[in-house]
């Protein structure tokens, strides 16, 4: 996907935390070889694998409350894995479909179950307009299918969106054509209730879609206009950072609409896009919700912004727009982002970035995965994860904005388990 805004920094994991990550990985190698074989056997873990996987979570757990320094409740009320279904997440953690899966997520446990968990109280009573931040915006085609979710309007199709980017002739990202199902009527799941909502009442919504890419943000607000949609879908050429300075801008290259493999990389000394470099404002979440939504509100200022959906791909940089997000992150309902090994992600670990989460809110976080799969990391954190940075994405649900959201992501992921008991062992 494509690089988005965010200052560099430097730094990483001590002396014995860095030890620590290679016993973890270690273990991982020879108890996932094991365990895996042992799925396919259809035979239990032996106790030794389970006192490990337990001793090594545990000792994930202990580190994060430590660092947290008592904020972090929502992992002790959440029920923690048992060892065995921490080992299954392992060997699914470790094999290469799995991993390749979480790279183009199909977020279809957004719908499954319906979509009434996007509407709450103060939406109901006040009739506030429901909200989307798309950082690192691309073509928009996530964008403008969470319009089409949260929208219930059948005047807003994704397929017409397509149709003008398939006349630019800009092929997709990294994931594929197939991979932009991931907000429509809830893909190929059979319990899917979400397509009789579109005969219901239609929702006010807007979605706020920030786009580097000066000639992309161009294309994204003609497009937007052409379709009738610019009132519901708002179009910001920002580079968005973890700090905010008025005024403060940051270089980004400009090349043709649609292209998404650039970023602010490109625009260092010596980068080979530095010729077709611009500067473009730069803002942080936070700065932004007070200034494009906050100050435009008809609601009372002593009302917090409820985001209902929080979407970050700034190829590597996620980890400083979650820190410029800190505020905003109390007030939102739902959040997916990036985690990979490069950019910010090089020098930070994922464990360091769910705690700055839950310290911001009681979020309960999983893999994204392809297929509508999801595995929870809330209470079940291994601390392989810190190590192995292979391309993925992160999806968060705030339990206490979006409870019944949370009841069916974890419907979710108990679903993924028995489906992945069921395929090893038809193989066995």
């Amino acid at each position: 996907m494509t690089g988005r805004g965010g200052f560099s920094r430097t730094g990483g994991m001590g002396g014995s935390g860095t030890s620590i990550a290679i016993v973890a990985v270690l273990i991982l190698v020879s108890l996932s070889t094991l365990s895996w074989s042992r799925l396919h056997q259809q035979q239990s873990p032996t106790n030794e694998e389970l006192a490990i996987v337990a001793a090594e979570a545990a000792a994930a757990t202990a580190t994060s409350n430590q660092n947290n320094n008592g904020k972090n409740k929502q992992q002790t009320e959440l029920p923690a894995c048992q060892p065995n279904q921490l080992i299954k997440i392992k060997e699914l953690f470790s094999h290469t479909r799995l991993r390749t899966g979480l790279s183009c997520p199909d977020s279809t446990w957004l719908t499954r179950y319906g979509t009434s968990w996007v509407e709450d109280q103060q939406s109901q009573s006040q009739q506030r307009p429901l909200r989307s931040i798309y950082t690192g915006c691309n073509k928009g085609h996530e964008a403008v299918q969470t319009l089409q979710l949260l929208s219930r309007n059948n005047s807003i199709q994704f397929p017409a969106w397509r149709a003008l980017w398939n006349d630019v002739d800009k092929p997709d990202g990294a994931c594929s054509a197939s991979a932009h199902k991931m907000h429509t009527l809830g893909g190929d799941n059979n319990n899917d209730q979400s397509t009789s909502t579109l005969t219901s009442t239609v929702r006010p919504t807007e979605i706020y879609c920030i786009e580097a890419m000066p000639a992309t943000a161009r294309q994204l607000t003609k497009f937007a206009q052409q379709l009738g949609w610019a009132g519901q879908f708002h179009v910001h050429n920002r580079a968005v950072s973890d700090k905010y300075v008025p005024g403060a801008v940051m270089a980004f290259p400009n090349s043709d609409a649609g292209v998404e493999h650039l970023g602010l990389k490109d625009c260092l000394p010596g980068g080979e896009m530095a010729h077709l470099c611009q500067n473009v404002t730069s803002t942080t979440v936070d700065a932004f919700v007070q200034a494009e939504i906050a100050a435009a509100s008809s609601s009372s200022s002593s009302s917090p912004v409820v985001i209902d959906f929080l979407s970050i791909d700034v190829e590597g940089n996620d980890w400083l727009v979650l820190q410029g997000s800190a505020q905003t992150l109390k007030h939102t309902k739902y959040l997916e982002f990036e985690y990979h090994k490069v950019g910010a992600w090089e020098s930070t670990k994922l464990s360091d970035a769910l705690d700055f989460l839950y310290a911001a809110a009681p979020y309960r976080c999983y893999w994204a995965g392809w297929k509508g799969y999801l595995w929870r990391i809330t209470g079940c954190f291994l601390p392989v994860y810190n190590v192995n940075k292979k391309w993925s994405n992160v999806a968060c649900v705030n339990q206490e904005l979006a409870p019944e959201l949370a009841a069916n992501m974890e419907k979710v992921f108990k679903l993924t388990g028995e489906i992945f008991e069921k395929e090893a062992a038809g193989k066995a």
